[in-house]
């Protein structure tokens, strides 16, 4: 082939690539569009929340004793009164017996004190009020038969006036160890004695009450989903024994950020999941609303009470579930993709096809969910709007529509 043949094709290639690169750089580019529809659109708040019980009871211990007997286990259901665990018998049955020592033990005291003191303290002192009253008789005698002997001039009156005061010093020993015999028991011993048998009797009371009552009862019916008793464990009055609570209905805690919470209404629908039942849905509405906002973590949240039917009693209290709950729903709503929504220089809008170019079209929007949005006004049903783009878009732009 000549030389001048290969330039003239040279040439005519050039030419074709010019031609093709121009034709290209004036064909409008390819953009994704979306179209404004109708639709029921239904507004989500989605957080998640953690399960408890509506109801629900602590069991304790009414006594104290070694557990001999376990009668349930934990997600067993109970009725109201139904028997959790048995103590062992021969324990009450002690404590009664030292009850009632220590009440036999209180009475003999309190008769003791009754009766004047203690039995051989008051027979010694009883023994020397008899001598000193014997030894004053004599002395009496004696005195008379002075006195005789002094009228017939035997005996001197002095003699006789020594003798009387002997009589008088024996009355009077008489009557200090009277009175000592009447101070051998005082009030306060008395009353400290009488306290002692009454709290002895209390005491006993309350064993035999114990002893009566061998078994703990669930307070009401429900399931018992917390209960880690075990036999031989031994518990005082007061412990801990389980929870029981009705699982028919639960309460769910749902904690909403501040910005949100002027979406929520008493009654508005609530689904929850459970990601340990996959596809598993429950429903419920919201009960009540915050009556504060506190800190939690980096958020002011207001806590949201939710009431959700468990007929199963599946849903177990501390679950942590996801929430869904229905804010708002409007039915044949307009809406656009949420992708075409913008913002410029302050005002919400659209890229609207008109033709085969775009332009700025600002809009107002209502409720929307996590793909589309509400248009009030500024669309119309079957308008093409830009998905998102990355290509920079103006004015008048001639583009070329791709619909998914």
């Amino acid at each position: 082939m000549s030389l001048r043949r290969w330039i003239v094709l040279l040439v005519l290639a050039t030419l074709g690539v010019i031609a093709i690169f121009s034709f290209l750089r004036s064909a409008p580019p390819e953009v994704p569009f979306g179209k404004v529809s109708r639709e029921d659109l239904v507004s989500t708040l989605i957080t998640n929340g953690q399960v408890e019980p509506r109801q629900s009871a602590e069991i304790r211990s009414a006594g104290s004793g070694r557990v001999a007997t376990i009668l349930v286990k934990q997600g067993d259901p109970l009725r109201a009164g139904e028997p959790l665990l048995q103590f062992d018998a021969g324990e009450a049955q002690a404590r009664i017996h030292d009850a009632e020592a220590t009440l036999r033990s209180a009475e003999a005291r309190l008769r003791q004190l009754r009766a004047g003191g203690p039995p051989k303290a008051r027979a010694e002192l009883d023994a020397s009020i008899e001598a000193a009253r014997l030894e004053q008789r004599a002395a009496k005698r004696e005195a008379e038969a002075l006195g005789r002997l002094v009228e017939q001039k035997a005996a001197t009156p002095e003699e006789l006036r020594r003798q009387e005061a002997e009589v008088a010093r024996l009355q009077a020993r008489i009557e200090g160890l009277e009175r000592q015999r009447g101070t051998m028991v005082s009030p306060a011993d008395s009353a400290e004695a009488q306290s002692a048998v009454e709290l002895a009797r209390t005491a006993l009371g309350e064993a035999r009450r114990i002893a009566g009552q061998r078994n703990v009862h669930s307070p009401i019916g429900g399931v018992l989903y917390e209960f880690a008793v075990q036999p031989g464990a031994w518990l005082n009055p007061g412990d801990l024994v389980g929870r029981v609570g009705d699982l028919r209905t639960v309460r769910l805690s749902v904690y909403v950020d501040e910005p949100e919470l002027g979406k929520l209404q008493i009654g508005q629908p609530v689904t929850i999941g459970w990601d340990a039942k996959p596809g598993r849905k429950w429903t419920g509405k919201v009960n009540q609303l915050p009556t504060r906002v506190q800190a939690f973590g980096t958020r002011q949240v207001g806590e949201v009470i939710c009431l959700i039917d468990n007929p199963d009693r599946e849903l177990l209290p501390g679950t942590n579930v996801n929430v869904e709950i229905e804010t708002a729903r409007v039915a044949k709503a307009l809406v656009v993709p949420k992708q075409a929504l913008r913002r410029r220089l302050g005002v919400d809008g659209v890229w609207k096809l008109s033709g085969s170019s775009i332009h700025w079209q600002p809009i107002e929007t209502g409720i929307s969910n996590l793909t589309s949005a509400q248009v009030e006004k500024g669309l119309g049903e079957g308008d093409s709007v830009v998905l998102t783009n990355d290509r920079e878009l103006r004015e008048g732009m001639e583009v070329k529509p791709v619909y998914p």
